[in-house]
């Protein structure tokens, strides 16, 4: 009557009730972004290396475990934009 379930994206099916799939190997809801934002956040001092954010994520998303070239790829582009962005927001000053 509606078609092919399995068609229907896996967070859908999740909400119906009808995704029989492992919760941990779903595509987070975060952007890259926000998942540098947590990745940063979760240390004492608030600073981290480009491949500690590469470590946070494997470590705490199982989904980017299977194809890590893929996604560090736009990470390091996501880490890059944030860069610029939160350096367009310091006082002139500051940069003195």
């Amino acid at each position: 009557m509606y078609g092919d379930f399995a068609a229907l994206p896996s967070r859908l099916r999740m909400h119906c009730g009808l995704f029989s799939g492992d919760l941990d190997d779903m595509k987070p809801p975060y952007s890259y972004a926000q998942l540098i934002v947590q990745a940063i956040t979760s240390t004492p001092d608030k600073q981290m290396t480009l491949s500690g954010i590469y470590a946070y994520i494997s470590r705490n998303y199982s989904y980017y475990r299977a194809n890590e070239k893929g996604w560090q790829v736009s990470v390091t582009s996501a880490t890059t934009q944030l860069t610029v962005a939160a350096a367009a927001l310091l006082p002139l000053s500051f940069c003195v």
